[in-house]
């Protein structure tokens, strides 16, 4: 992206001014229309002429060393060490490494309350995924958003709930890449993006995500201490609250629309519902 910045700053010396105008959304039917096009991947019709782009259109500089000493001489190497900058999180998480300065400390307790480590690993995503009919939300921590993982959560959800007939999804680069496009290929999952100009397409699973949201800040956030707790050990009891409340659309509860069951919740055990006395392990039915 700053390569194609420095290019239009070079073609903005060649011109005596320039100037930002709003289109209105009927003059711009074409370019959505071919939003359309592409985000469907449909054949293209007739008339409409397609580039492949196969590499940048701007060249990519590379910028020369600015210490003499990084220069190498004739028959030396030069070794570069890069720094890991998961490191610090996860001394900071696991081990509690205080740093000496206080604004650096700040700073780096306030990033590390977006993250979680489990063993080695770094969880700072979630993989969100809601069925349309039964409200129903699996999500999935995940240390990166790429294709191969987004495909990886997929096929979990098929192993326990079955193959979805399609996925309703944006244009992330996660469910645009080779690994997530062939899993659906191989397992007949018809995908369909979600246009730039309609974006509600996919409001149920932008409103899971809200509802997640919410139950999570309401769980971590304390006023006494400074920075927030880890999230991920909260998130297993927010996605449980949002599965067993009833659902508006459908009058009841995702839990109930995919097991034909109420799901059982501590204070049923605490306080002795009715089902719980009444359960009898011997006689079917009850």
């Amino acid at each position: 992206m700053d390569a194609y910045c420095r290019e239009i700053r070079e073609l903005e010396a060649k011109f005596y001014g320039l100037e930002f105008h709003h289109d209105p959304r009927d003059d711009n039917v074409a370019a959505d229309v071919l939003s359309k096009l592409g985000s469907k991947r449909s054949i293209v019709p007739s008339g409409v002429f397609v580039q492949a782009l196969n590499s940048p259109t701007v060249k990519l500089e590379e910028e020369p060393p600015t210490k003499l000493d990084l220069v190498p001489t004739i028959g030396q190497q030069v070794l570069t060490l890069d720094t890991d900058w998961r490191s610090p999180i996860i001394d900071f998480i696991k081990n509690n490494k205080i740093y000496p300065k206080g604004k650096e400390h700040e700073k780096l307790a306030r990033r590390s309350s977006n993250y979680v480590v489990i063993g080695t690993e770094l969880f700072s995503h979630i993989f969100v995924v809601i069925d349309k009919f039964t409200k129903w939300i699996e999500v999935k921590p995940v240390t990166a958003t790429t294709a191969a993982m987004a495909a990886e959560f997929i096929e979990e959800i098929s192993h326990r709930f079955g193959v979805p007939n399609r996925i309703i999804t944006n244009l992330g680069t996660s469910f645009t890449g080779s690994e997530f496009w062939y899993y659906c290929q191989k397992n007949c999952i018809d995908v369909y993006y979600v246009s730039v100009a309609h974006p509600r397409c996919n409001g149920q699973v932008e409103r899971a995500n809200g509802l997640i949201l919410l139950g999570l800040k309401a769980r971590i956030f304390d006023p006494i201490e400074k920075y927030g707790a880890k999230w991920l050990q909260e998130l297993p009891g927010v996605v449980r609250g949002l599965r067993t409340q009833k659902s508006r659309a459908t009058g009841y509860s995702p839990f109930f629309m995919v097991y034909s069951s109420k799901a059982v919740l501590p204070s049923d055990i605490a306080f002795g519902a009715p089902r719980i006395q009444n359960y009898d392990d011997v006689t079917p039915g009850l």
